[in-house]
């Protein structure tokens, strides 16, 4: 008796495990590697969406590559309806679980709110969080006409020179949706993405910020110089150079090479006022020497105040440019609603105004590890 019963358990059984339910087939989907959108006359969203074609890279006769990856481009009213018009053009269902990047034009950006324009992709479930997202100067789908150096499209190209010039420069932020989402949530409305531009593509493709408050694009002041300042100052720092101008005016410069970089911010208010000190350490090594020679205790004293002095200067430049916009890229009020939340629900209807005359201290220690050889001077001496 029990045998029959155990048959029928397992036959039961298998027909509850879970299987391959979906009504798509393979070559039923269209793998997107990367979107640019863009505005139109009309006034609508053009979305140009950059496919990886499977086998495109494979040798053809006569021993010829085929290209890899192809474009479609669709207009709608919003995002969701320009996606769905894909399959009217391609004859295939766009698959985004394999999407690295998304291009927002700056002109797009200073006209529709960026939070609008990346809803979709937030709330859909293929995406993944871990997708690059940054506002291209100029039209966004000509970024996707290039050709890749060394990847296999040019959306795969396009997010690891974002990652990179983040990790390898800190001359740019790595912003993926989830950072994106999180900086929407900020309580100043300041949100910060890379800024790519071409000046003879990919020339300096990624060395700016652009700087959004309330989901709209404000500004794109922020310049190779502005973000290393504004990254120490963050405390994100990953890894870079340092470029010293030389005393006097020779316009020599030395470069130090960032081993070690942190900062801590500590803010103090009274009645009516902000004040914020920022303590940053730094430590790294001589990498190119020009004007320094003979690293005593006195000459590398010297150096030591001179590497501070000039970054005291730099830092404070970034501090002025956010205080004359008002834009609280610090994350000054951020900290005051975690940590003095009374305060900050009175402060913040006039933060813009409060924070454009905060004060700041700044305390730089700097310490040269080596030069790098033994005997500290040029070279070529």
């Amino acid at each position: 008796m029990k045998r029959p019963f155990v048959f029928a358990l397992c036959i039961c059984c298998l027909f509850s495990l879970s299987g391959c339910w979906n009504k798509f087939e393979l070559t039923d989907w269209a793998f997107v590697q990367a979107i640019a959108m863009d505005g139109s006359p009309d006034g609508k969203v053009q979305l140009t969406t950059h496919f990886y074609k499977p086998g495109g890279g494979g040798s053809l006769e006569g021993g010829q590559q085929g290209p890899s990856a192809f474009n479609i481009t669709t207009k709608a009213d919003t995002v969701f309806e320009a996606i769905r018009d894909i399959p009217l053009r391609l004859g295939r269902k766009a698959q985004w679980s394999h999407m690295r990047i998304i291009l927002i034009s700056d002109q797009l950006g200073k006209t529709r709110n960026i939070k609008e324009l990346t809803d979709f992709f937030m709330r859909d479930h293929e995406p993944r969080d871990t997708v690059t997202v940054v506002i291209a100067k100029g039209t966004a789908k000509d970024y996707l006409t290039e050709k890749p150096f060394i990847e296999s499209t040019i959306g795969q190209q396009l997010r690891e020179m974002s990652r990179s010039a983040a990790r390898l420069s800190s001359k740019t932020k790595d912003v993926d949706m989830l950072n994106l989402a999180i900086q929407f949530k900020s309580q100043t409305g300041i949100a910060m993405l890379p800024y790519l531009y071409s000046n003879g593509f990919p020339g300096e493709a990624l060395s700016k910020l652009a700087v959004l408050k309330d989901g709209k694009l404000v500004n794109d002041f922020m310049n190779s110089a502005n973000v290393e300042s504004l990254v120490i100052l963050r405390d994100e720092f990953d890894f870079g150079i340092l470029e010293i101008p030389c005393s006097g005016d020779s316009g020599k410069k030395e470069t130090i090479e960032v081993t070690s970089l942190h900062t801590k911010k500590r803010v103090t208010t009274d009645a009516e006022s902000v004040s914020v000190r920022f303590d940053t350490k730094i430590k790294g090594s001589f990498s190119e020497i020009r004007c320094t020679s003979a690293l005593n205790t006195d000459a590398e004293n010297q150096v030591v105040e001179r590497i501070r002095v000039y970054l005291e200067k730099e830092l404070r430049k970034t501090i002025r440019l956010s205080q004359q916009k008002k834009l609280d890229l610090l994350g000054i009020g951020d900290w005051l609603y975690r940590h003095r939340p009374e305060l900050w629900k009175k402060w913040k209807p006039g933060w813009d105004n409060r924070y454009a005359k905060a004060d700041f201290d700044l305390h730089i220690d700097v310490e040269v590890v080596n030069s790098g050889v033994l005997i500290s001077k040029p070279y070529y001496e």
